[in-house]
């Protein structure tokens, strides 16, 4: 669908039963799970090119993709398979699979995290959640949420990623004690710390109760755009804003008492 009028542009064949779609904007790629979940199964994914709207190709995966998710930081497509109990590493440079990674049984959503960059997979028959490590592959933990956990958001702010169980009317909160919510010497909700102008043109200022040690500028996407020099910072420091576009952006600033995200609105 063209956006500029929301009118019909063209279509694109792929496999039996498109059931998620994830674009990958680092080279412009859309990738459709074909999950065919009874008969015939499909064991499909379908690339596309985001320019011309064709198909680059096709990965064979495993038995019925049912969730798709994608990884800024490593260029990575991550694909569940409910009948096949495991979840599909892809290279969306090279279109190829990395490796497979057995998790729970019938896995049904995925999210990735950007800020501990990990993809939880929500597996809704045996009503856990598998944590994967988004550089390593590895599998980190495993942990029992409610019954048939189905679907995923993730909350930027206090580095929280909730999990929608459907069979026990439950909200699940997973709290990431290694990232944004580990322990500081002061609890940071009697800190205020401030950014201005916002929204911001060429540059703005961080105002801190404390020494700033890092400011990490991040697009929407989770998306690394900048890290500043900590060896140059004070509790007020101003941040220029060359050569990135009009849009919106979070922070991560982290001080020697609390670590902060704030949201940025750039406006050339």
């Amino acid at each position: 669908i063209y956006g500029a009028t929301d009118t019909l542009f063209g279509s694109s064949v792929v496999g039996f039963w498109p059931l998620a779609l994830v674009y990958n904007p680092t080279d412009n790629k859309i990738y459709c799970a074909n999950c065919g979940l009874w008969i015939p199964p499909d064991s499909t994914v379908t690339v596309i090119d985001g320019a011309t709207d064709t198909v680059i190709t096709t990965i064979i995966v495993g038995i019925s993709p049912h969730a798709l998710v994608y990884n800024p930081p490593n260029n990575k497509l991550y694909s569940a398979k409910t009948r096949s109990d495991n979840v599909t590493v892809i290279d969306c440079a090279t279109d190829t699979i990395i490796t497979t990674i057995a998790v729970g049984d019938w896995p049904q959503a995925l999210v990735h995290n950007p800020t501990n960059n990990k993809v939880y997979c929500a597996n809704t028959s045996s009503d856990d959640v598998t944590v994967i490590d988004g550089t390593t592959n590895a599998v980190g933990a495993t942990i029992a949420v409610g019954s048939h956990p189905c679907a995923f958001t993730w909350n930027n702010a206090q580095n929280r990623t909730y999990v929608a169980n459907r069979q026990s009317s439950s909200i699940s909160v997973i709290r990431d004690v290694t990232g944004i919510e580990k322990d500081r010497k002061q609890n940071a909700s009697c800190l205020i710390l401030q950014i201005s102008p916002n929204p911001a043109k060429t540059f703005f200022t961080i105002h801190s109760p404390a020494a700033v040690q890092s400011v990490k500028i991040y697009d929407v996407l989770g998306k690394l755009i900048k890290a500043e020099d900590p060896a140059e910072f004070t509790n007020e420091k101003q941040i220029s804003l060359k050569g990135i576009n009009s849009g919106v952006y979070f922070l991560k600033v982290n001080t020697e008492e609390a670590e902060f995200i704030k949201k940025l609105i750039v406006t050339k």
